[in-house]
């Protein structure tokens, strides 16, 4: 999984990273759920995308010229990886 991610986030078409970027959404947003139900400290999911590196991969698209990925990686960043969840 975290290959093909990467491989999207690292595109140089849009199109493709904006994908690439709700797939990540839609990974984290299930790994809260499994977090709250399992009563665990951190998303599984935000734990291996930082292992496996593709937490780095979406940090950097901080910088990306485009305002649509720009956004989509700050509700991201915002959302799973500024902190633990309350």
């Amino acid at each position: 999984m975290a290959k093909v991610l990467c491989v999207a986030l690292n595109s140089e078409r849009e199109r493709v990273i904006i994908c690439g970027l709700s797939c990540v959404k839609t990974i984290l947003e299930k790994g809260k759920i499994i977090q709250e139900e399992e009563k665990l400290e951190t998303n599984p999911f935000r734990y291996d995308m930082e292992s496996e590196g593709t937490a780095t991969f979406i940090e950097n698209l901080q910088h990306h010229r485009s305002d649509e990925i720009y956004g989509k990686v700050s509700k991201i960043i915002d959302a799973y990886f500024e902190s633990e969840q309350k």
